[in-house]
């Protein structure tokens, strides 16, 4: 059971740097291109649309599934810069 705790926290671990690396990105694009909606995306997704979609995820697995409580997910127009989606992970 120990190596298997390693390799998760291994696992996580490159989440993590992944995530950084991503949310580094976004914070060198406009606003504008952050919240831009495209019709290509379904619902008219944005990239804040998207990374407030994965927070929401993590949320659902961790609190609603794992611990058995209720949440209220955020909504995408609560969201307007890459700072506050940081906030949510």
């Amino acid at each position: 059971m120990e190596n298997t705790s390693a390799y998760f926290k291994y696992q996580y671990d490159l989440i993590l740097g992944a995530r950084a690396s991503l949310l580094n990105y976004c914070a060198t694009i406009s606003n504008e291109d952050f919240l831009n909606q495209k019709s290509a995306f379904e619902l008219g997704g944005s990239i804040r649309n998207l990374l407030v979609h994965i927070a929401n995820t993590y949320q659902s697995w961790i609190i609603q599934r794992a611990l058995h409580r209720e949440i209220n997910f955020t909504e995408y127009s609560a969201i307007t810069s890459i700072k506050e989606v940081e906030s949510l992970f």
